[in-house]
């Protein structure tokens, strides 16, 4: 996907970011269901698993991620649900939650966190510590996005439904930090 500028120091964002707790407190009963079956049916394989926490071990520490969301995007819901249990499977990423909507980011978000130019959500910024991008993840996964432009959207909600769409978005993660 094509970016915007790549961002070169995350601090002051990391910071100003929430935890996953407060992020999930803030959905209402409806959102919160919807998290919680895509949570549940977020699955990855234990090839992918391995991947992940072997890059953990070798780091030493969770990879600092700064995930861009807003809690009413069902993109949202499904990509952010399937990274949380990753992240809690691997403890490969220490997640916190920046609103793309809050009025207090929209310089960044103007400036680091467009993909194809648009406000697209979620996106995943992974950084070192430097806090410094290494790699970076967005939207949903390529078919899902390409099927999505096409006005497919029966095979965006298919790959939802049935949990697929975690391979393909542990693929492009792992792309993403490779």
């Amino acid at each position: 996907m094509v970016w915007s500028k790549t961002l070169l120091d995350g601090h002051d964002l990391l910071k100003r970011g929430i935890s996953y707790e407060e992020f999930i407190a803030r959905y209402d009963e409806r959102q919160r269901a919807r998290f919680n079956s895509a949570y549940e049916n977020a699955h990855f394989s234990e090839e992918d698993l391995a991947w992940f926490r072997r890059l953990q071990e070798e780091r030493g520490k969770p990879i600092p991620t700064l995930v861009v969301a807003e809690n009413w995007c069902g993109d949202c819901i499904m990509c952010v649900a399937a990274l949380r249990k990753l992240a809690e499977e691997t403890g490969a990423f220490n997640l916190h939650f920046l609103y793309r909507d809050d009025p207090e980011l929209q310089e960044a978000v103007e400036r680091y966190f467009l993909t194809w130019g648009r406000k697209k959500i979620p996106v995943f910024v992974f950084l070192d510590e430097e806090g410094r991008e290494v790699g970076r993840y967005a939207s949903r996964p390529y078919s899902q996005e390409m099927a999505g432009l096409q006005g497919d959207n029966e095979k965006v909600k298919a790959a939802y439904q049935d949990g697929s769409y975690c391979g393909e978005m542990a693929a492009e993660l792992k792309a993403a930090l490779g």
